[in-house]
């Protein structure tokens, strides 16, 4: 073990890190006591980096790991602090996905910006699920587009059953809460759209999946290739899921590491070239990294 820990110097700073995220997972610490006490151990590290020794090496390395586990503590306690909930008012909502049809409405999530309430603009950051029912205006809608919605978001609950799958839970862990269900008078479209990476990608993936489309290729081949290529799981069929999962091999299913290294493999036989040429590794870091992305 002692070993390990020397070959892999990251090891320490991780099993630190992710001490603290499973300590921010169980208690709800107060963020400003954390944030005193990191400038605090940072104060000390920087006091006995000045008088460093042999004697003091492991209290230096005792502040450092204790350093790294507030740092898992704050991150996980900003990352699912708990949106401020608004009641009533006209929501302005940017759709963070096209809306995917299901068998009596269209959904899709979208972040609610900002609420209109009694002739004042409250800004907020919500993301949260939304339910339109059946229309052909919905057809249309793209990632990045601004709409208004005037019908207040419902809390996200589990239908009771025994041994059920925690949905609630599970969207909560995305940082979404509510969900509404809206129908042609309860939302309307403003015309603007909202430039980000995540809309962009979006857009991106939804023309790549339209090119799948064109194919002559049944459903569930298009379902496979899209979770395969694309990661995009939202029209996987729930047989097929059961399928990958009973085998062991659900997690073939999304983009993962081995998926990213394939590519990589594929980009450095196309543009190793660059890497030869003056100033080439940095031409070829650029394309890399705007390939993968």
């Amino acid at each position: 073990m002692e070993k390990t820990v020397q070959n892999i110097p990251f090891l320490r700073i991780t099993i630190a890190l992710v001490t603290g995220i499973v300590i921010a997972s169980f208690l709800m610490p107060n963020l400003l006591l954390i944030c005193v006490l990191m400038f605090s151990v940072l104060g000390i590290l920087f006091a006995l980096n000045l008088k460093y020794s042999y004697s003091s090496a492991i209290y230096f390395g005792l502040f450092v790991h204790l350093f790294f586990i507030l740092t898992g503590i704050l991150i996980t306690t900003v990352n699912n602090k708990t949106p401020v909930f608004h009641e009533q008012g006209i929501y302005s909502a940017i759709l963070l996905e096209k809306p995917q049809e299901k068998t009596n409405s269209y959904k899709s999530r979208a972040e609610i910006t900002a609420v209109f309430k009694n002739d004042s603009i409250i800004g907020t950051s919500e993301k949260i699920i939304i339910y339109f029912a059946k229309d052909s205006v919905v057809k249309g809608l793209q990632a990045g587009q601004v709409i208004l919605i005037g019908k207040t978001p419902q809390t996200i609950n589990n239908k009771g059953n025994p041994y059920e799958f925690d949905y609630r839970k599970y969207l909560s862990l995305q940082k979404i809460y509510r969900q509404v269900f809206v129908s042609d008078k309860d939302w309307q479209t403003t015309g603007k759209s909202v430039f980000s990476l995540t809309s962009s990608a979006e857009k991106i993936r939804d023309k790549l999946l339209d090119i799948y489309r064109t194919q002559k290729i049944d459903s569930t081949e298009f379902e496979i290739l899209a979770a395969l290529t694309l990661g995009y799981t939202r029209e996987l069929d729930p047989e097929t899921k059961q399928v990958f999962s009973q085998s062991g091999t659900m997690h073939v299913l999304s983009v993962s590491g081995l998926h990213v290294a394939i590519i990589f493999w594929v980009i450095n036989l196309l543009f190793g070239f660059f890497k030869k040429l003056k100033n080439g590794k940095v031409v070829f870091t650029i394309v890399t990294l705007s390939i993968l992305w």
